[in-house]
């Protein structure tokens, strides 16, 4: 069981922008002791809840911190294989890139973070494919890719396989509508439309495949 499962309904209200009423389950959240089935603290999916709060809310340094505290709270590699950590990670680069919370070289490194670590976990288990985690991390990764000129074309092919992979939209700083927007204005509208008619003619089967090329080592890592 984790945060979702608890409440399905809370990450939801993030992404329906209902900020106070999201804060108060996450607030709650961040004070418990209790684990998930996994070992995870529970407190680390409140913290990241706070953080995506804070930065929607204009909040940069206040931001920072809760992604901070939620990544400390992964301490072991055990718990750094949790899903969670990734749509954390990919968060935390999304909303950098979007904000300028964190420096630039350190939005590349967790960027080749979660490049890697998807990689090894889809190593692990090649046999499953979460296909909204895939998909939410290949997003996460376009926001920087987008941000760096080598890459650029590959972060636009990315996040249109991300649409296609059904990228998980509850979390704000990860929501495709602002990084196709994102994308247009560093690619221009009619690249955008391009690769997304160029995934929409992708056979299902073809995607978690595509996914796994798309993140292997840029030229840039």
């Amino acid at each position: 069981e984790d945060a979702a499962a608890a409440n399905p309904a809370t990450e939801a209200l993030l992404g329906l922008g209902r900020i106070d009423e999201a804060e108060g389950y996450f607030d709650d959240l961040s004070r418990t002791g209790e684990l998930t089935q996994q070992g995870l603290e529970y407190a680390a999916l409140g913290w990241f809840g706070l953080a995506e709060v804070a930065r929607a809310r204009g909040e940069r340094d206040r931001a920072v911190a809760d992604y901070q505290r939620s990544l400390d709270a992964f301490a072991h590699g055990s718990q750094r294989a949790n899903p969670w950590y990734l749509l954390l990670v990919a968060s935390l680069i999304a909303a950098s890139a979007s904000d300028e919370l964190l420096p630039p070289a350190d939005v590349a490194r967790w960027a080749a973070r979660l490049r890697t670590r998807m990689r090894a976990l889809h190593r692990m288990n090649p046999v499953y494919v979460d296909r909204p985690v895939l998909g939410t991390v290949l997003a996460g990764w376009a926001a920087w890719a987008l941000t760096s000129a080598p890459e650029r074309d590959r972060g636009l092919a990315a996040l249109a396989l991300a649409e296609r992979l059904g990228a998980r939209q509850d979390l704000p700083s990860l929501s495709l509508a602002t990084l196709f927007a994102r994308a247009a204005e560093v690619t221009g509208a009619e690249a955008v439309a391009a690769a997304r008619a160029e995934a929409s003619v992708l056979a299902s089967d073809e995607l978690a495949e595509r996914a796994m090329r798309m993140l292997e080592k840029p030229r840039t890592d």
